[in-house]
């Protein structure tokens, strides 16, 4: 009865992990290139219908929002202006192929 109950309890946090996983874009910083610490975060976007020109342009924004966060502020000099923008590039890249197959597969509903 315990394995049973045990199994259950596994079966339901893989759900709810699943379920929270899809409602978020998951985007990366991809610091490793600079020899720095990679850096993530989610994005949630279940609250957009991403069907619409206007859902997937307020997910993007959102991203760039994150991206913002993550990357910090532009320096005044020309090395960290630089890495800021390499880092929000990442950011960006590691985000648009998970956009456009979310609006794709919602699209296709």
């Amino acid at each position: 009865m315990k394995i049973g109950l045990t199994l259950g309890a596994v079966a339901l946090l893989a759900s709810a992990t699943a379920a929270t996983a899809q409602a978020d874009v998951m985007v990366t910083s991809d610091y490793l290139k600079m020899g720095w610490e990679q850096v993530s975060a989610q994005v949630p976007y279940n609250d957009l219908n991403l069907a619409t020109d206007s859902g997937v342009a307020t997910l993007r924004s959102r991203v760039k929002a994150e991206a913002s966060k993550m990357c910090g502020t532009a320096q005044s000099n020309a090395k960290a202006t630089m890495n800021r923008q390499s880092c929000f590039d990442s950011v960006m890249a590691s985000a648009e192929p998970q956009i456009v197959k979310l609006a794709s597969d919602a699209r296709a509903r």
